[in-house]
């Protein structure tokens, strides 16, 4: 397929809005994941690949040949975004096979490429229907075989399945993620969900205030964030305070108020530090005369656990706890915490 390389893409809006500059590579059949929150400037970069919107600076590359500003039809993409945007005046086999009536397809290719397309997505039987007769998720299908159509060399996906429900959208998640590794072509998706992100992605850009802020493979940014927004944003981590007052045993001892947190890491004594902690690191130590002392804000049930929020030397930390043991905890009780070494991510401050 291809080799994607953006190169300081940016944009900037009439309003004030600016999005990059934007480094990003994409190796041939490689899928990456744009994730961010609303207004991170995911779609806009996504736009600016496609060429629907011209950036300001920056160059963009498909296997070393200057796309820029190349014409979006041109660029030999696909693209797929929430809102399919399908015709409804036509039927999903001449949805499927517009865009190769446009480029002047013989009628029996043009036949054959839908007949192909549509048993590769499990839509044969609604090749005659009406658009307003088939399921979202069945659109989405449709929307996936239109923009396959003329085998792009890469497919751009935004937010494609973030208005179905939840059950239907992990199971086109792994449709999806299955093909794209099926054809081997070089995919760039958009999503604000980070178990979305996860379940599909070969690598992930993570996206705030309209850059980059770290790349990485999923268990790279999950174990290993390089600043608090990454650690928050991905991990669901605590955040907290401290600095690094001794080293013991070859782990970083970090103190936080009149409490003591042990960490890896290198970072030389008296330097401030932003920790974070991941809801699974924590336990409620059994011990009465070890651990961390806390105290109990909330005890919250969700699917499985129980999260527990808890104050140490008044700042927050949520821990996940098992059922059997959430219900023992009620707030305002002291505890005391085991916390993991090598569950806690040190984070040097600047």
């Amino acid at each position: 397929m291809v080799r994607v390389e953006i190169n300081g893409l940016r944009k900037k809006f009439p309003d004030g809005t600016s999005i990059g500059p934007i480094d990003l590579s994409l190796e041939d059949g490689e899928m990456v994941t744009l994730l961010g929150p609303s207004g991170s400037g995911k779609t806009t970069t996504l736009r600016m690949v496609a060429g629907f919107i011209r950036p300001d600076g920056g160059s963009l590359l498909f296997d070393k040949t200057d796309v820029t500003g190349v014409p979006p039809r041109e660029r030999k993409i696909g693209m797929v975004v929430q809102s399919v945007a399908l015709f409804p005046n036509m039927s999903v086999f001449q949805n499927i096979s517009f865009a190769l009536d446009v480029a002047g397809w013989e009628h029996e290719a043009s036949v054959t490429r839908v007949e192909e397309l549509s048993e590769m997505l499990s839509i044969k039987n609604l090749l005659n229907r009406r658009i307003d007769e088939i399921s979202g998720g069945e659109g989405q299908r449709v929307a996936l075989a239109r923009a396959l159509a003329l085998d792009p060399e890469l497919l751009l996906l935004d937010e494609p399945f973030s208005a179905l429900d939840p059950q239907l959208r992990r199971h086109l998640q792994g449709e999806i993620r299955e093909l794209q590794q099926k054809l081997g072509i070089t995919t760039i998706y958009v999503t604000h969900s980070q178990s979305e992100a996860f379940a599909i992605s070969d690598r992930i850009a993570v996206l705030n205030e309209g850059t980059i802020v770290q790349t990485g493979t999923p268990n790279e940014l999950y174990e290993n964030p390089e600043n608090e927004f990454v650690a928050k944003f991905i991990g669901g981590g605590s955040i907290l305070r401290g600095k690094v007052v001794g080293e013991s045993r070859g782990l970083l001892e970090i103190g936080i108020g009149n409490a003591t947190i042990n960490a890896e890491g290198t970072i030389a004594v008296g330097k401030n530090v932003t920790l974070s902690v991941k809801p699974e690191d924590i336990t409620i130590s059994e011990s009465t005369r070890i651990g961390v002392q806390a105290s109990v804000v909330s005890v919250t049930p969700q699917v499985g656990h129980y999260r527990i929020m808890l104050d140490i030397q008044g700042q927050l930390v949520a821990a996940d706890i098992p059922n059997q043991d959430g219900m023992k905890y009620t707030p305002g009780n002291e505890v005391l915490l085991e916390i993991s070494s090598t569950g806690v991510d040190v984070i040097e401050e600047r």
